[in-house]
């Protein structure tokens, strides 16, 4: 239910808005997009309704039809650090290492890394890839890397910011999101309108910028099922070819990239896990 009023700020998406979901403090946009229930604020809500199967089951005898989100909710961190000189840590600054191409420049030195739990992003990315599968297809996973907007002092807080124009903090909350392409970093799209992830760090930190003296760099699970090979621009594509997922453009001696890079079209087919926090502008070398 839409309530027009007054013009105010959204909880959520941080804009001005006067249409607002039973007057709470969600407007009607994010509304429909907010994952979590609107009364306990912990589970996955039962769409298109407010709720969990939980709290309905206790309000509907309790309370009036009507529930409205609390304005002292705080969404759970979804950011965790990873120990330094930890196996995990260890796993992560190995795959930033090794996939940076020396030749280039030298590895930037990593400064942390985190781990990404988004249980409403993961289901969708998990249910992308049953349905590659149930299609009849091997989801193809790759671990791949994607570069974005760092505005928030991260190292400080711990905890992901709500500025609409740090990429990092938003695509570890909402995922991945084709409406916002370009917004943080504007690119040539080479592919067309997509989502682009490169196997090479050093490719994606071309695509990074940072603030307080740091960058930050995405680890991402993308499911790319059957791949179109592509060695030459072709930037009028909307999606990938009839019968293809995913778009792979492949660094050939006669062809325009420098670096290999992939395409998808839909957001569930990322999974982000992990943000990578490192040097911004100095070389330093990694300890290994």
């Amino acid at each position: 239910m839409a309530t027009f009023g007054y013009t105010r700020t959204c909880f959520q998406c941080n804009e001005r808005k006067n249409d607002f979901y039973n007057d709470s403090i969600l407007c009607m946009d994010c509304f429909r997009g907010y994952p979590l229930c609107l009364e306990c604020g912990l589970n996955e809500r039962n769409k298109p309704h407010p709720w969990c199967a939980d709290c309905y089951q206790q309000f509907r005898h309790e309370q009036p039809a009507v529930v409205t989100v609390k304005e002292e909710y705080v969404p759970p961190t979804l950011l965790t650090r990873v120990t330094d000189g930890s196996n995990s840590f260890r796993e992560v600054l190995k795959l930033f290492v090794d996939r940076w191409d020396r030749r280039k420049s030298q590895c930037p030195e990593i400064i942390a890394a985190y781990t990404i739990t988004n249980d409403y992003v993961r289901s969708r990315y998990t249910q992308y890839k049953d349905q590659l599968q149930a299609n009849g297809k091997d989801p193809n996973e790759m671990v791949h890397f994607h570069g974005t907007v760092l505005v928030c002092d991260l190292l400080s807080s711990g905890v992901e910011c709500n500025n609409l124009k740090c990429g990092v903090c938003g695509i570890s909350q909402e995922g991945f999101d084709e409406n916002r392409i370009g917004h943080n970093i504007p690119r040539f799209q080479r592919f067309g309108r997509g989502l682009y992830l490169a196997p090479n760090s050093s490719k994606c930190h071309d695509y990074t910028q940072g603030s307080y003296n740091v960058r930050a760099m995405l680890v991402c699970k993308v499911a790319l099922g059957r791949s179109y090979n592509l060695t030459g621009n072709q930037s009028n594509l909307t999606g990938p070819p009839n019968g293809y997922d995913s778009v792979y453009g492949q660094n050939s001696p006669n062809g325009v990239l420098n670096y290999d890079e992939v395409v998808v079209y839909c957001s569930e087919a990322v999974l982000p896990t992990h943000v990578i926090v490192y040097q911004r502008d100095g070389i330093g070398k990694i300890a290994m």
